[in-house]
């Protein structure tokens, strides 16, 4: 358990669960509040919490396919039982701030993890992700190591490290392409997603991501927009050309 951990509370705007058989599954801005222990929404600031997930029970925190639900910057945290809490962040940076604290939380209880999950939505009577007609199917693909990573990370100055990180991995970019377009070959000749290629796709989008993000943070100091760019969808990790 992280003792010295400070609470986070933020809108933001969740899937709602149906924890009523007839319930709906709409869209609502609600108020969360992130602690050691729990993950609560209420809905306003002040207002007693309509939600509480002890954080034992998290079992994954993972990005979301825009194709899900036709959004971006989508989350979702995996509970216990299969029930899964889906969340919109305002953009790549909120998105990738809540993924690394949770993550962080989560690893810090001991407490069973999934090594799989979907990256699409249960609707419509299938996954988004993988065609599977059973909701509680497994997981069809690993937990994402850009996700372990953020889990790891300790506190820092943002902008610096950014820069800093990606400067670092832009100058082997070249030298990466070469070794994931040969992963690549291998992975058709097999028919197989290796641990290596999914690792190399994986670095392939967070590197073009870092991208987007080192020009929006330059754009902020030189314009105080607080919008940010589109980014690769999680799912272009996982596309063997």
């Amino acid at each position: 358990m992280l003792s010295s951990f400070q609470p986070t509370c933020r809108f933001m705007v969740k899937r709602g669960q149906a924890r009523k058989k007839f319930g709906l599954k709409n869209f609502k801005s609600r108020f969360f509040v992130l602690t050691s222990d729990r993950l609560t929404y209420a809905k306003d600031k002040g207002e007693e919490p309509l939600c509480c997930i002890p954080v034992r029970e998290i079992q994954a925190v993972e990005r979301v396919d825009e194709e899900a639900f036709g959004m971006k910057f989508m989350m979702q945290v995996v509970q216990e039982g299969g029930r899964i809490l889906y969340l919109k962040a305002r953009n790549t940076v909120e998105l990738m701030e809540w993924l690394a604290i949770l993550v962080k939380i989560t690893q810090s209880v001991s407490c069973p993890k999934l090594s799989t999950y979907h990256s699409g939505a249960y609707l419509a009577g299938n996954w988004t992700c993988c065609g599977r007609l059973e909701e509680v199917a497994s997981g069809c693909k690993p937990i994402s190591l850009v996700c372990q990573m953020l889990g790891r990370r300790n506190e820092f100055d943002r902008e610096r490290e950014l820069n800093t990180l990606y400067t670092l991995i832009a100058n082997e970019k070249e030298k990466l392409e070469k070794i994931k377009a040969e992963a690549e070959a291998q992975a058709r000749d097999s028919n197989e997603l290796t641990e290596r290629l999914q690792m190399l796709c994986e670095l392939t989008v967070f590197i073009s991501n870092m991208e987007h993000l080192v020009c929006a943070s330059k754009d902020k100091l030189q314009t105080g927009t607080k919008e940010l760019p589109a980014e690769c969808s999680p799912t272009d990790a996982f596309i063997i050309k």
